[in-house]
C-alpha cells in the first residue's frame, strides 16, 4: 500500500473508532436508542462483598455506563439497517415484506381486545358521544406478521369484538373501509411509519364525517397542495432521520379554516400540541362545539377534518391523563369523539378521560 494510501486508511479507522465516542459528546443519539436502565449508581458496598449477584450487578453497570456505549448502539443500528437490512431495536419489528411496526402495536392484544368489547357495548348510548377504535397497521399490512409473532389469537378475537362493536349505536368502524381499500391495491399505511397515509386519512375521515353528517363528505373538494413532510416515526425510534410525505392533498369546503393553539405543553410527540382549536367558516360545517380526543393517529387527522367543524377541539387525550386540568380551560362541548389505536384503547377508558368529558357533556345541557 503507498503512503498517502496508507495515512488514509489510518485516518479512516481512527475515525471510525472515535465516532461513538464523538456522538456521546455532542448528544445525537436518540432517546428511544440509549440505555434503557436509569437506576442510580449501585456504587461500593462492603456488606455485599460475599454477594454474587452484586458482583454480577457491577459487572452489568460497568458495561452500560462505558462511555460511548449508547453511540455505539446508534452506530450498530445504523449499520445493521442500512447494510443488511436488520432490525436490532427491541422496540421495532421488521414483519413481511420488509414493514416496520412498532412493537407495542404487535404484541398479543387479546385481553385488550376483550376489554375494549366489554368497554364499548356496556356503556349506555349517549346521542353526543361516539366511540372509534382503529387497527393498527399489523393487522392491516400483513395480518401475518401476528403469525409470525406468536400471536395466533388476534384473528379470531379482533374479529368477533369487531363484530359485536359493530352493531353499537355510538361505535363508528372505519377499519373495514381501510382494509377493503387497502386490499384493493391502495397503500394505507406507511411502510416506514405506523401512520395512515394520506389515502388511509382520507378514508377514516369521511366514515367520521358521514356517521354526523350524511352526505356532507360528497360536498368536499381534493385539492393540491405543496408536499408536507416528516421523520417516519418508527425509523426515528430506530435513530433513523428519513422523511416521508406526510400531505399532498387538502380537503376544503366553502369557506377557510383557522387554527389556534389554545394550549401547548411538552408533548410525548413534537408534532401534537396537548389541545388545539380550529374553526371554520364553511356554510354547511358541523354547528356547535367537537371534543375529538385521540392519540397520534387523531392527530395527523386534523388536515382532513377541520373544514368539517364549526369548532374543532383536538384533545390529545394521553398527555390529558398526565395534566387533566386542561379540559376546564376548552370551549364546554356540544359533542364528543374518543378515538385510539387498538394498542391504546383500554388505557383510553381507564384513564377515567371518558367518563369525565362525558359527565361534562351532562352538566352542559
Amino acid at each position: 500500500m503507498s503512503e498517502p494510501r496508507h495515512r488514509l486508511f489510518l485516518f479512516w479507522l481512527l475515525g471510525l473508532l472515535a465516532l461513538p465516542a464523538v456522538l456521546s459528546v455532542v448528544d445525537v443519539v436518540p432517546n428511544d436508542v440509549r440505555i434503557e436502565s436509569r437506576r442510580e449508581s449501585i456504587g461500593f458496598d462492603s456488606s455485599r462483598l460475599l454477594d454474587t449477584d452484586y458482583y454480577a450487578a457491577v459487572d452489568t453497570e460497568v458495561a452500560e455506563r462505558f462511555p460511548g456505549r449508547g453511540a455505539g448502539q446508534w452506530l450498530q443500528v445504523q449499520l445493521d439497517y442500512e447494510l443488511f437490512g436488520e432490525v436490532v431495536v427491541d422496540s421495532v419489528i421488521r414483519g413481511p415484506g420488509d414493514w416496520l411496526h412498532r412493537t407495542e402495536s404487535v404484541e398479543p392484544p387479546c385481553s385488550n381486545l376483550a376489554r375494549i368489547a366489554s368497554e364499548v357495548e356496556g356503556r349506555e348510548p349517549i346521542d353526543a358521544v361516539m366511540f372509534a377504535v382503529f387497527a393498527p397497521k399489523a393487522e392491516v399490512v400483513p395480518r401475518s406478521v401476528y403469525d409470525d409473532a406468536g400471536a395466533a389469537c388476534v384473528h379470531a378475537e379482533r374479529d368477533a369484538w369487531r363484530e359485536r362493536t359493530r352493531v353499537a349505536p355510538d361505535y363508528v368502524d372505519v377499519n373495514d373501509a381501510i382494509e377493503a381499500a387497502d386490499a384493493a391495491g391502495t397503500e394505507t399505511f406507511l411502510e416506514q411509519d405506523g401512520h395512515w397515509t394520506q389515502a388511509g386519512r382520507l378514508i377514516a375521515a369521511e366514515q367520521l364525517i358521514e356517521s354526523l353528517a350524511p352526505g356532507l363528505w360528497a360536498s368536499a373538494e381534493v385539492s393540491e397542495i405543496p408536499e408536507v413532510v416528516r421523520d417516519m416515526d418508527v425509523l426515528r425510534s430506530m435513530g433513523l432521520r428519513r422523511s416521508g410525505l406526510l400531505r399532498d392533498r387538502e380537503v376544503s369546503l366553502t369557506g377557510e379554516v383557522d387554527v389556534e393553539v389554545v394550549a401547548s405543553v411538552e408533548a410525548q410527540s413534537a408534532y401534537f400540541p396537548l389541545a388545539q382549536i380550529s374553526r371554520s367558516t364553511a356554510a354547511t360545517a358541523i354547528e356547535g362545539t367537537t371534543w375529538l380526543l385521540g392519540d397520534s393517529q387523531s392527530g395527523y387527522l386534523l388536515y382532513e377534518l377541520e373544514p368539517f367543524f364549526e369548532e374543532l377541539v383536538f384533545v390529545n387525550w394521553i398527555q390529558v391523563v398526565l395534566d387533566g386540568s386542561v379540559l376546564e380551560s376548552l370551549p364546554s362541548p356540544d359533542r364528543a369523539i374518543f378515538t385510539a389505536v387498538e394498542h391504546n384503547a383500554a388505557g383510553l377508558f381507564a384513564s377515567g378521560i371518558t367518563d369525565a368529558v362525558i359527565a361534562r357533556l351532562d352538566s352542559d345541557d
